[in-house]
This record gives C-alpha cells, structure tokens and sequence, in this order.
C-alpha cells in the first residue's frame, strides 16, 4: 500500500514539474510574439490588426491586470494540487465512507475554486477592456 501511494506521488509531483515547465516554455515563447507584435505595431500603427495589442498606457490598469493574472496563475496551481490530494486521498481511503466523502468534497471545492478563478479573471478582463475603450 505504502509502494502505491509513494509512486503515485512520485508520478504526480514528476507531471507538476512538467507541466511548470511547460507553461514556462510557453509564456518565453508567448512575451517574443506579443515583443514581435509590439515592435511592428509601434512601427506601423495603422494596421488592422494592431488595434488592441499591448498594455495600455495607465499604470494602474496596467497594475491591476498583472495582479490579478499572478493571483490566478498561483490560485489555479493551488487548486491543481488539491485536485490531486484530494485523489491521493481518495485512492488510500480504502473504502471508508467517511475518507471517501472528504476527498469527494476537496475535489469538488478545488474545482469550484478553478471556476472562480476562471470567472474572476474574465470578469476583471473585461471591465479592463471597457475602460480601456
């Protein structure tokens, strides 16, 4: 029993680390096209596709949408790891009820936090946008 839990924990923490280097990768390789598409819109501001591109010129909007994106980056990877304790506990419940309940519900708050997160972070976006026009 002890050999399973361990190496379900050693599979998860080795995707965790995957997956944060993953998104690393993928916010390097998002900041050089968004660098790329601020550098031609800056030197062509007449392009369609330009509109939009960028952070705005108010810092505090500028604040406030960095915030909020850390917030949410570090709020979801929280709620990732209780996903997965709340399965690792689910697993080593061995049938009782009363274990089994408690993981049900780690899973369904941490996934309730996810959908927040999501919510909150759409909601603060478009307000940012509607102040910005």
């Amino acid at each position: 029993m002890i050999k399973k839990v361990l190496s379900i924990t050693l599979i998860s923490l080795f995707a965790i680390c995957n997956i944060a280097m993953l998104s690393n990768l993928a916010v390097v390789k998002a900041s050089s096209v968004s660098n790329g598409l601020n550098e031609a819109c800056a030197a062509d501001n007449s392009n369609p596709y330009c509109v939009g591109q960028g952070q705005t010129n108010d810092p505090v909007a500028n604040t406030i949408k960095n915030v909020t994106t850390i917030v949410a980056v570090v709020g979801g990877i929280v709620a990732v790891i209780f996903i997965m304790i709340s399965g690792l506990r689910y697993i080593t419940s061995s049938g009782d009820p009363q274990k089994t309940k408690s993981a049900r519900n780690t899973l369904i708050y941490a996934l309730a936090g996810l959908a927040v997160i999501a919510v909150a972070q759409a909601i603060i976006l478009l307000v940012l946008s509607r102040l910005k026009n």
